[in-house]
């Protein structure tokens, strides 16, 4: 928003790219596990965010959330695996275990589980929302030292629902609002939620 040169560009697997608009020159800034950390895992698409109180802020979510302070030159992890971290070939879906599966595996999925939403308040800093594939949504509201579990506050939804989206309100800061996707589980239900104690209830 106050340097029109910088652009942000994500292809599948959290294959996140800077781009200079003037020279057209790019250089990937893609967070990579520490040494020896196992591999990231990134959702097809990357919920890469830009902070709503600072421009040079980025989120760049994979199993854990990443936060960049100099526009993706360097990252910093500011969560841990905040999925369940299941192996999904032991996953039954429809009667049938992942590993079983002979046709189409995965569904060209390379990884499960991973954070598919994420949303920092525009009213706080540090109030920091997460959604995953494998039916977890999270709440930091001290910009990531600590996470809560929120998903089993919230009524109706079937266990391992993907959360579709997180949106904290623009207008009251204890306002989030959540949509979960239930057909994986053969539920085609609408499930729309707003809680207004940050996930609380």
């Amino acid at each position: 928003p106050t340097d029109y040169r910088v652009a942000f560009s994500e292809s599948q697997d959290g294959n996140i790219v800077r781009v200079d608009r003037v020279t057209f020159e790019t250089i990937s800034v893609r967070p990579q596990p520490a040494p020896g950390e196992a591999p990231l895992r990134w959702h097809w698409d990357t919920p890469l965010t830009l902070s709503p109180h600072d421009p040079k802020v980025i989120y760049a979510p994979a199993n854990k959330v990443f936060r960049s302070a100099d526009r993706g030159l360097s990252w910093v992890a500011i969560s841990p695996d905040l999925t369940s971290n299941t192996n999904r070939n032991d996953v039954v879906t429809m009667g049938v275990k992942n590993s079983d599966t002979r046709i189409a595996r995965n569904d060209g999925i390379s990884a499960w589980p991973t954070i598919v939403s994420f949303a920092e308040s525009p009213k706080r800093v540090g109030l920091l929302y997460v959604g995953t594939d494998d039916g977890r949504l999270v709440v930091s509201r001290d910009a990531g030292k600590t996470w809560t579990q929120v998903i089993d506050n919230v009524p109706g939804v079937p266990k391992g629902v993907f959360v579709s989206e997180v949106v904290p309100s623009r207008f009251d800061e204890a306002t989030v609002y959540a949509t979960f996707d239930g057909h994986r589980q053969n539920n085609f239900d609408t499930h729309v939620s707003v809680s207004n104690d940050y996930g609380q209830t």
